[in-house]
C-alpha cells in the first residue's frame, strides 16, 4: 500500500524545506511527516533558543539606549512587557472600605466574574444514565468547527 496521497492538499504541491533549500511532494506523507517532526523538534529546541538570544539582545540593546522603540533602517523594533499587576483582590477592597468607598463603588473597581466550564466527561456519563439527562446535554451541546493539527510521534 502506498503512502502517497492521491489527492493534492489544498494549496500546497510543494513545501520548501528551509534548511536544505530542496522542495518536498506535497504528496510524499512519509517524507512530509519527518520534516514536520523535525520542524517540531527545532521549534522547541534550537529555535526557540535562537529567537530567544535575538530578543535578549535587543533588549539589551534598547535598554542601553533608554528607548523601548528601536529604527533599524529595515525594521522597527519595539519592546513591551517587563511587568504585569498582579492585585491582592481582599486587601484592595478591605483598604478602600476603611478609606470610604461607597459599596457601589468599590463593585466597579473589583469587578466580580464567574464562569463555568462544563466537564465532557461527566456531562457524557450523566446522558448515559438516564434518557431526560442524554435530552438536556444534546440540547445544550453544540459541536464547532475546530483547525485540523497534525501530531507525528517518532
Amino acid at each position: 500500500m502506498s503512502e502517497e496521497l492521491t489527492t493534492m492538499p489544498e494549496g500546497d504541491v510543494e513545501i520548501l524545506d528551509f534548511q536544505t533549500g530542496e522542495m518536498i511532494d506535497a504528496r510524499d506523507a512519509p517524507r512530509v511527516a519527518k520534516y514536520l517532526a523535525d520542524l517540531r523538534d527545532m521549534k522547541q529546541g534550537p529555535l526557540a533558543e535562537a529567537i530567544q538570544a535575538c530578543e535578549r539582545a535587543l533588549i539589551a540593546y534598547a535598554e542601553e539606549r533608554g528607548t523601548k522603540t528601536l529604527h533599524l533602517g529595515t525594521a522597527d523594533v519595539e519592546i513591551y512587557g517587563g511587568t504585569a499587576v498582579e492585585w491582592d483582590v481582599e486587601l484592595l477592597q478591605d483598604e478602600l472600605r476603611k478609606a470610604g468607598l461607597p459599596e457601589d463603588r468599590l463593585a466597579e473597581v473589583v469587578v466580580e466574574t464567574v464562569t463555568y466550564k462544563v466537564s465532557t466527561r461527566e456531562a457524557n456519563r450523566v446522558a448515559g444514565a438516564n434518557p431526560a439527562y442524554e435530552q438536556a446535554v444534546s440540547a445544550a451541546r453544540l459541536d464547532v468547527p475546530a483547525p485540523k493539527r497534525v501530531r507525528v510521534k517518532t
